[in-house]
């Protein structure tokens, strides 16, 4: 045990003599003892061959590719300085991607690494399993691995390390294809680094706990079997016309017909409905305070969510709400997203309280929390902005995607991703048991039923993606039931997108009626 401890204080002393003085010129990171700390790869100062180099630079929000890539040495280094408030133990866990290692599980490349951090004389290891464990998608872009050792950190400064303690040759090749060609478009093919994260033992449990005392109860969902998503969006078009909804957002709020849109809906046999708001830019159809005293004139007087509400309640329809934070927007540059980035979080808090609290009962919760990343990265206080987001109505669902990355916080209800056009099977149970990626929350599935969430140019009278699309469903009537039926049978709710157009008035086409005809049959079949 001597000779190890002395082994790990002299490894620990080298790899910090390597770095000293670069160390002394990255930025100190502040850990907070009271909840989840994340430390982005590229935050830390990168030693020997490894890169961070993402496709749209932007400082403090969400990024085509945040990764630090390029592993093909141990010596490869990542060192992070923390400042720490008080002495203690800390969880920790390396979120990592690398998509030739996705079908480990099914007879693929297994990554035949092993990784080790280092701090204050103690070095801890873990081994990187494949990506796709069990029966993901391969679309999934990340997975934390967490070290079955703590960390101990001091009080004040702290330099941790991290490194490959084993690499393999099928990683060394990949990364350095990669550092000579570039990665993959929100991912890599080579072993990646997204992220460290630290929380103390006793935080996360009760973290936990509290947030399965504010689960709500999702049964409405598994029994009511499917709902759609409504991509009534600011780039949607109308039936007729080249202009996207945003040049005209106020009309199309104002001439919106609730009740021949609710009318539809149950023709579906929809249980739910997911409704766009503030998709890309931040746009309310309603009077919202916080928003207009942001950017004035992005509100409306007439009050569409409510009457949306009104209309489905009534046919028995629950109302979910779509948000997008929208990092890149003119909102959160107004609120200096990168000079303080606490302003725009603080912002998101405010806007998600004062929306549940206007409308309360009348919607059931929030079916997509949208490019959530940068909130990530930020370390937006999860707890807290899941709490805004139920203020008017403690049973309302959150799902608050992370795009196939890890759960940001145990404070999540429902798992929700953009799954595109593709049809599957449930994923394994254990992803949402105790350590999954899941844990906690409720398997959901969703799919665009029209080719794309939404239109790719205008309409020009008919209702699909692009002309040169496919006019309705992409499957076949017997696979998209069978589909149901499977889902069905493993109590996961699906939703649906249908495409929509901005002029959703009494008398003409707004939804693809072979759609609409399709969801008719699926409803005969389940219901």
């Amino acid at each position: 045990m001597k000779n190890k401890l002395q082994l790990s204080i002299l490894v620990l002393l080298f790899s910090q003599g390597m770095q000293m003085v670069s160390a002394q010129d990255s930025q100190v990171i502040d850990i907070r003892s009271d909840d989840f700390n994340v430390l982005m790869g590229y935050q830390g100062n990168l030693e020997g061959s490894i890169k961070y180099s993402p496709l749209k630079n932007v400082a403090n929000a969400e990024k085509d590719n945040d990764v630090v890539y390029g592993f093909t040495d141990t010596n490869d280094k990542i060192s992070w300085k923390v400042n720490v408030p008080e002495e203690a133990e800390y969880l920790v866990a390396i979120q990592h991607t690398g998509k030739k290692f996705h079908s480990a599980i099914n007879g693929g490349v297994k990554p035949n690494c092993t990784i080790q951090l280092m701090v204050n004389g103690v070095m801890i290891e873990a081994e990187l399993k494949g990506l796709t464990q069990y029966n993901e998608f391969t679309k999934v872009a990340g997975n934390r691995v967490w070290f079955k050792e703590r960390l101990p950190l001091k009080k004040g400064e702290n330099i941790i390390v991290f490194h490959f303690s084993k690499i393999s040759e099928e990683q060394v090749e990949a990364a350095e294809d990669e550092l000579k060609n570039g990665t993959l478009k929100k991912s890599s093919n080579s072993i990646a680094i997204k992220d460290l994260v630290l929380v103390r033992p006793e935080i996360y449990s009760k973290m936990k706990e509290r947030a399965k005392e504010l689960k709500p109860d999702l049964s409405w969902m598994i029994e009511g079997k499917y709902g759609l998503f409504i991509h009534w969006s600011l780039l949607t078009y109308p039936l007729y016309g080249a202009e996207k909804a945003y040049k005209n957002f106020e009309w199309g709020v104002n001439n919106f017909d609730v009740e021949v849109f609710a009318d539809m809906v149950e023709e579906t046999g929809a249980s739910w409905v997911t409704f766009t708001t503030c998709h890309g830019g931040q746009y309310f159809p309603a009077p919202t305070k916080a928003l207009e005293n942001v950017m004035p004139g992005r509100t409306t007087e007439r009050d569409l969510i409510a009457e949306l509400a009104d209309a489905l309640n009534k046919r028995d329809i629950k109302l979910l709400l779509y948000y997008n934070m929208s990092p890149r927007g003119e909102v959160a540059a107004k609120l200096g997203i990168q000079e303080t980035p606490e302003k725009w979080l603080e912002y998101l808090i405010n806007f998600a309280e004062e929306v549940s609290l206007r409308y309360r009962n009348k919607i059931a919760g929030w079916g997509y929390i949208d490019s959530s990343v940068a909130a990530y990265v930020l370390n937006m206080p999860w707890e807290k902005y899941y709490r805004a987001l139920k203020a008017g109505n403690s049973d309302a669902v959150v799902a608050i995607s992370s795009h196939w990355w890890a759960q940001y916080s145990p404070f999540n209800d429902l798992q929700t991703s953009d799954a595109g056009w593709s049809i599957g099977d449930p994923l394994d149970d254990r992803l949402f048991k105790d350590g999954g990626r899941y844990e906690g929350i409720q398997q959901h599935a969703s799919f665009v039923l029209d080719g794309a969430w939404i239109p790719r140019e205008p309409y020009n009278g008919v209702i699909r993606s692009d002309a040169n699309a496919k006019e309705g469903p992409t499957f076949s009537e017997e696979e998209y039931i069978d589909y149901f039926k499977k889902m069905d049978a493993a109590n996961i709710p699906v939703t649906v997108n249908i495409l929509i157009t901005q002029d959703v008035i009494k008398g003409q086409p707004f939804v693809n009626a072979k759609s609409v005809e399709l969801l008719k049959k699926i409803k005969n079949k389940l219901k």
